[in-house]
């Protein structure tokens, strides 16, 4: 074999790897792109399907129901009664507001009889934001969630505050018919003080009959006209389950010889205490509350709290039923104008 027979030789065979190596490369750049193409195709089916999932949750929760959401506006809702006490201090409304959770059906029909060619530009904007609260709490049954971060608890919180411990979640579904009222709340808590991770703080199951809500639950209550605290009755304690008895609409008396009161609200509580209050295990904590609207501006309420009976042990660790009995009654006023 000669010289150019073995360059052409070596050549072919070089030239047949280096077309096998392009070859290969060209497999496995399409191999690459097809993968990489399954890999879209995947990711946008799973972005798809998760939409769709979101847009079904989205539909289900905004299925409507011809009822109110919630019956109540809740403590904490800080917004919401900044606008109402406006509204009653220009003088556009006149119910009461120092007893709370506060009805829905009350505001409603308050704003409603307001003659709004009458309203400044502030009392109007206040009317248009209840009306779209309101709007929204009669979209129908709603879920809410929510979660709390802080470094440490505080020793006494606002109005405004809906959490009790530096780490919570929560979440919950509300609901009300023409003769029923629910809300379901479970809330976890990261390291509590009281050693009680799962809560159900919140929760209540009520009946409406006439103008009375009558229910078992733990519902947070806020007495008085204070913001940063209350002196009988606020939300700085965990609320203890019980029966409750709440007045809806707050329409005046109808005989004359007590008409002059106003617009009036009245409820009533008792709750089983979860722990130990001194010397006696789990006693009886009972409350009520009236108050009404005598003058425009003008709210005075009338407060009743106690707690009695309960289980004494003694040092022999005996158990026995205590007749201990406390009372406290306070007497408060608020007259707001502009």
């Amino acid at each position: 074999m000669s010289i150019h027979e073995m360059t052409i030789g070596y050549l072919l065979t070089f030239n047949l790897l280096t077309l096998n190596l392009k070859t290969w490369n060209l497999k496995t750049v399409i191999l690459k792109k097809v993968i990489a193409n399954r890999r879209v195709l995947k990711s946008q089916k799973i972005k798809r399907a998760t939409l769709a999932l979101a847009l079904l949750a989205t539909t289900a929760c905004a299925i409507p129901f011809k009822a109110l959401a919630s019956p109540w506006i809740e403590t904490g809702n800080a917004r919401t009664r900044h606008h109402i006490h406006y509204l009653v201090d220009s003088g556009a409304l006149n119910i009461p507001t120092s007893t709370w959770p506060l009805a829905w059906v009350s505001v409603k029909q308050a704003i409603e009889s307001v003659d709004t060619a009458t309203l400044t530009h502030a009392q109007a904007w206040s009317i248009q934001y209840l009306k779209h609260e309101l709007q929204k709490a009669m979209a129908g049954a709603y879920t809410q969630s929510r979660s709390h971060y802080s470094a440490s608890v505080q020793a006494l919180e606002g109005f405004e505050s809906t959490s009790r411990e530096a780490r919570e979640i929560e979440t919950g579904i509300t609901y009300t018919g023409n003769t029923f009222a629910m809300k379901l709340t479970g809330t976890y808590v990261d390291d509590p003080s009281d050693n009680k991770s799962a809560r159900a703080d919140g929760s209540f199951l009520a009946f409406l009959t006439n103008n009375w809500a009558v229910g078992v639950g733990a519902v947070n209550q806020w007495w008085g006209p204070g913001w940063h605290n209350s002196m009988i009755l606020s939300n700085n304690a965990r609320p203890a389950p019980g029966l409750f008895l709440k007045r809806n609409q707050t329409q005046a008396f109808a005989t004359p010889g007590l008409s002059w009161l106003g617009q009036w609200q009245f409820t009533a509580f008792a709750n089983q205490l979860q722990d130990k209050t001194g010397p006696i295990e789990k006693p009886l904590l009972f409350g009520a509350r009236f108050s009404a609207t005598p003058l425009q501006g003008l709210e005075i309420g009338f407060s009743r709290l106690g707690i009695r009976n309960g289980e004494a042990k003694t040092a022999s660790h005996v158990s026995h039923r205590s007749e201990h009995n406390y009372a406290i009654t306070a007497l408060d006023a608020r007259y707001g104008f502009t």
